[in-house]
């Protein structure tokens, strides 16, 4: 197993294994001079977003050989998450408004569930995970969450970094049904709502990411 590494790559991270993409490993992985992104610090917004479209075009495109969601992590039916929603929601009291966000909820359980071909998909885009140089996506870290499941857990960057103007640019370069980014919204929920009540006391950077994705769901038009 070998890393690609092609200059200015995002894939750079990515190693292949026949038509698999996995992990590099760590020693493999190409150094990159870049800082994490900040939804108010970036300096074209719009450009960013198509760069990370740009990304998640290209790994969702890679051969599964057949693979389908493995059962566990992110991915699965969204009503599969009820209950840890539920439980998040009642340890955020307090932290955020958690009657508006139980119904954004439900709207989000009320969506037809994915019905296409899982694809790869990396599964935690979070501002953590990108690494930006000169205003461009320069790399995206973390892959030890990439698996095969449904592309609209790739959609969390739209409320957890984007600002609103690129959020649509985001949809648009990705061309998702309304279906799909409906489905998206309620994987940000999940990974927010979650992250939240757990960071508040020991990582602000994590709670307020968790705040900011929240938040943004809420000021996002239905």
């Amino acid at each position: 197993m070998r890393a690609e590494r092609p200059a200015g790559n995002p894939l750079a991270g990515l190693a292949r294994d026949g038509q698999r993409a996995v992990p590099a490993r760590r020693r493999d992985r190409p150094a990159v001079p870049a800082a994490t992104p900040c939804g108010r610090t970036l300096d074209e917004p719009d450009r960013f977003a198509r760069d990370l479209a740009g990304f998640a075009t290209a790994l969702h495109a890679i051969d599964t050989g057949g693979r389908s969601w493995a059962g566990h992590g992110r991915g699965g039916p969204l009503r599969d998450r009820d209950g840890y929603v539920r439980d998040s929601l009642a340890a955020s009291t307090g932290l955020v408004d958690t009657a508006r966000l139980a119904r954004l909820w439900d709207r989000c359980l009320a969506v037809a569930p994915h019905d296409g071909a899982d694809v790869w998909i990396h599964a935690d885009l979070m501002p953590g995970n990108l690494l930006v140089r000169d205003g461009r996506l320069a790399a995206v870290i973390d892959l030890e969450t990439v698996c095969v499941s449904d592309p609209a857990v790739d959609l969390m960057p739209a409320w957890n970094l984007l600002p609103p103007a690129a959020r649509e640019t985001y949809r648009r370069a990705l061309g998702v049904d309304d279906d799909t980014w409906q489905r998206g919204r309620g994987w940000a929920l999940v990974q927010a709502i979650g992250a939240l009540p757990y960071y508040v006391d020991t990582n602000p950077v994590m709670a307020a990411t968790a705040r900011h994705a929240l938040h943004a769901l809420l000021d996002d038009r239905p």
